[in-house]
């Protein structure tokens, strides 16, 4: 499975608004909705705060 498709799985099992966490992490709505429906993929810094948010700890280049 994708990072971008456990950070998706995540969000959803969240509980919590889209609207929420972008607000929370300061990030535009559409921004993450267009994430969520697979139209485009999210900046290092939104996947990191998005991380830091869920509780995640998220590793960039390693295996």
């Amino acid at each position: 499975m994708l990072m971008s498709d456990q950070l998706r799985e995540c969000i959803e099992v969240s509980g919590l608004s889209l609207c929420q966490i972008a607000r929370d992490i300061d990030v535009n709505i559409s921004t993450l909705s267009r994430f969520m429906n697979e139209e485009r993929g999210l900046q290092i810094r939104v996947i990191d705060d998005l991380g830091e948010y869920l509780g995640l700890e998220i590793h960039f280049g390693e295996e």
